[in-house]
């Protein structure tokens, strides 16, 4: 079973050149761990593909109505220019009909109209050494559109993701 496993990881890499992520370890609600695991299907960070070889850090807001629905999705400041346009590209083909249905079932009773997704994109750690983050990414981190985020928030899970794109 592990063999396969790993076989299984090894052949989405050969001709995935998407990204790998978490999955749905450790979600005790199941449908925030499905709504990760698709999150992973449709956004990739390609930025390594482009020669850019660093991590990128930031947060995902989204705002809902009083009745859960989903007004909008954003990344933060701190995003890569080349995973906002993915973000961007994509947001309409993620899976927000489960993560409504989690927002109703877990915080339907809570007020708090912003919920915030901490996500990273990283290389893969033996293929480049220094993974640093600048500080101005990191000033930019809390920041939507040169604001920073205001009033009560809910910090869900975070999306951890490793490139999956070989360095040349």
């Amino acid at each position: 079973m592990k063999n396969s496993k790993a076989l299984l990881i090894v052949f989405s890499l050969m001709i995935g050149n998407r990204c790998l992520g978490q999955g749905n370890l450790g979600y005790s609600n199941k449908d925030y761990g499905q709504f990760v695991r698709l999150f992973h299907r449709v956004i990739s960070y390609t930025g390594q593909a482009n020669g850019i070889r660093k991590p990128t850090v930031c947060l995902v807001r989204i705002r809902v109505d009083s009745a859960k629905n989903i007004l909008d999705m954003k990344l933060s400041d701190s995003a890569d220019s080349l995973l906002k346009a993915e973000f961007n590209r994509h947001k309409s083909e993620i899976d927000t009909k489960t993560l409504v249905s989690y927002f109703k079932s877990v915080y339907g009773n809570n007020n708090s109209g912003t919920y915030i997704i901490p996500l990273s994109f990283a290389m893969f750690r033996d293929q480049i050494p220094n993974q640093s983050v600048s500080m101005m990414s990191l000033y930019s981190y809390s920041k939507f559109d040169g604001a920073f985020l205001t009033g009560t928030v809910i910090f869900l899970d975070p999306i951890y993701s490793e490139s999956s794109i070989p360095v040349r």
